[in-house]
């Protein structure tokens, strides 16, 4: 059932698993991804807009209410305005000097229009809106609406709720995970058409010239994981190209044209067979046999090590913390848990350090966590312990100045008594450096 509630534009919190970005771990970070990708001429521009003509009436801001607080509610569509409303509330949430400044005038000549609090369509279930979202986006309508989802944000919204990821999707998430796909190709996947590569690779006769067939929803093969890397990236990376249309590939024959165009070392060599036939949502190893099928964290789980990891750490005191960290209720100890969870990660990669000779001084003062945890998944990913892809967890974590694992949110975890994480922010972090975690101690018992 609709219900319209009015909120303190304080206590709408920016959602971290906005449908248009990879899921991050708290506000902040949300509102940064929104920032980056908007750019300060955009939020500026629709900030005048509000103040000028007030908020769209017929497109309200949907909301639910946060499941760690009550008294907040997670905005589930309208991230981009409620973010613009924040700024003109409090301009110094802004970190870009600039947009800042802009946001100070804006608010200086429009004081008495600055909305605090703003009515908002609310359903007490999230699940509840899902419909109204997808329709507002063009997921089984062609409707009209601002910021469209683009096809790889469609399809993150499949796969989530319904467990449906397309073909193209699948496709892109093995060649993300790949060891063996570039760094640029895996940036410019963004780019990617994928409406051509699913009218591609849903050809049946086209998968079976790569040897890759599709059952129970999923993509599957016996070839070894790189011979299917390397002509899958071919294939992704000739979607990318402009002058690629669908015309290239739009009939039968044009399809089965275009697989004979490939040169012989883009096709995969089928005399190279993994152990088993394996889906390339599974992950494979550097052998190109399948891997163990990870297990995904419950998010709602009472502690912050799920009881499916299981690390093996040779020093005492470390493995006594990361076992405590195993038991704390994080609901009831959140606090302890954020310093607990900190110091975890500083030992580990300070024995890390020691034990590989990186240095943890420089001239007499402490090399910053950010440098350190820099150098251990450098060192990690040339020994080829884990590759560029997974590292991308702890390398952001680190680098985030206000994240837990960041110096200003470390800062005023210990020293602000009005600045708390939350139980979700955390286990997010470390379901985020997890993978970092375990390769590292791999490494350091090895």
């Amino acid at each position: 059932m609709t219900n319209t509630k009015t909120v303190k534009i304080e206590d709408l919190l920016i959602n971290p698993e906005n449908y248009r970005y990879e899921p991050v771990g708290d506000e902040e970070a949300a509102i940064k991804n929104i920032v980056d990708d908007q750019g300060n001429k955009k939020l500026y521009s629709l900030a005048l807009d509000i103040m000028t003509y007030n908020l769209n009436p017929t497109d309200q801001i949907i909301i639910s209410p946060w499941q760690h607080d009550k008294t907040k509610y997670i905005v589930l569509e309208g991230n981009r305005r409620a973010v613009v409303l924040k700024f003109l509330v409090n301009p110094d949430r802004i970190r870009d000097n600039g947009l800042k400044k802009k946001f100070e005038d804006l608010k200086k000549q429009h004081q008495n229009k600055i909305i605090t609090n703003v009515e908002c369509i609310y359903y007490d279930d999230p699940k509840e809106a899902d419909h109204w979202i997808a329709l507002k986006h063009g997921l089984g309508n062609e409707g009209a609406g601002t910021e469209k989802w683009t096809s790889v944000q469609k399809n993150r919204y499949e796969q989530k709720n319904n467990g449906t990821p397309s073909i193209a999707l699948q496709v892109l998430s093995f060649l993300e995970s790949s060891p063996y796909i570039s760094t640029d190709t895996k940036d410019k996947m963004k780019d990617v058409k994928l409406t051509n590569l699913d009218r591609l690779l849903s050809d049946p006769d086209i998968r079976n010239a790569i040897g890759i067939n599709y059952s129970d929803g999923e993509l599957k093969t016996e070839i070894d994981g790189k011979e299917i890397a390397k002509t899958l990236e071919k294939i992704v990376t000739d979607c990318i190209d402009p002058n690629f249309t669908v015309k290239t590939i739009y009939s039968k024959k044009d399809r089965q044209d275009y697989i004979k165009s490939l040169p012989k070392d883009a096709l995969p060599d089928k005399s190279k067979t993994s152990e088993k036939l394996w889906a390339l949502l599974q992950p494979t190893n550097n052998t190109g046999t399948v891997a163990k099928k990870i297990k995904v964290n419950p998010k709602n789980r009472q502690k912050l090590i799920p009881k499916t990891c299981n690390i093996s750490i040779d020093n005492p005191k470390i493995n006594s913390i990361y076992h405590e960290l195993k038991k704390i209720p994080i609901e009831n100890y959140v606090n302890a848990t954020a310093a607990l969870f900190r110091v975890f990660v500083e030992l580990s990669i300070d024995h890390f350090c020691e034990k590989n000779e990186i240095p943890t001084e420089k001239t007499g003062k402490f090399i910053s966590l950010k440098d350190k945890a820099s150098a251990v998944a450098e060192m990690l990913e040339k020994q080829h312990k884990v590759n560029s892809y997974k590292l991308k967890g702890i390398r952001t974590a680190a680098s985030e100045q206000y994240g837990v694992l960041g110096i200003k949110t470390w800062q005023a975890f210990l020293h602000n008594k009005d600045f708390a994480p939350t139980a979700q922010y955390l286990t997010t972090t470390w379901d985020n450096i997890q993978e970092f975690i375990e390769k590292l101690w791999e490494a350091s018992n090895s």
